[in-house]
């Protein structure tokens, strides 16, 4: 008699094995993948709030309309006191992102899998650098302490 309370269990199938076992020898993740997600992992801030993406042109049809082109990106991140609004361009193999942060002044911290670069934030609001393509999020401390993260986007 079998005990209800335990669920059944199928034997496992040996195909499944044997296509587990292959995928695992022969097409492992990319480095990249591993890198991103130590970063990912290293770098995380807990105690900073979360900017939703709220725009981006690379998925808004009428974002891409009103900038007139597809050579520029246009994302925008809102949390509850500050916002943020970036332009991507290419210029070579780097982009180049121009940021407007709305609400607070201070330093915004640009990350990206292989490198952590801090950026000060002038008295009007703007940022500037030039970054190689990749996943990259930023992270604005402002005078008064508080700490703001946006989601990981692809340059």
């Amino acid at each position: 008699m079998t005990d209800p309370s335990t669920p059944p269990t199928d034997p496992p199938d040996p195909v499944l094995e044997r296509l587990r076992l292959i995928a695992t020898e022969v097409d492992d993740p990319p480095e990249l993948v591993f890198d991103a997600a130590r970063a990912a992992l290293l770098t995380r801030q807990l105690d900073a709030e979360l900017a939703e993406l709220v725009m981006d042109s690379a998925v808004d049809e009428l974002a891409a309309v009103r900038d007139g082109g597809d050579d520029v990106r246009l994302l925008s991140f809102e949390a509850s006191m500050v916002s943020m609004e970036l332009q991507v361009s290419e210029s070579g193999e780097a982009r180049v992102l121009h940021g407007l942060v709305r609400g607070h002044g201070g330093e915004v911290v640009v990350e990206s899998a292989t490198q952590t670069q801090p950026i000060t934030v002038d008295p009007h609001g703007w940022f500037s650098v030039e970054l190689p393509p990749g996943a990259v999020r930023m992270h604005l401390n402002d005078e008064t302490g508080a700490a703001v993260t946006t989601s990981w986007v692809s340059i």
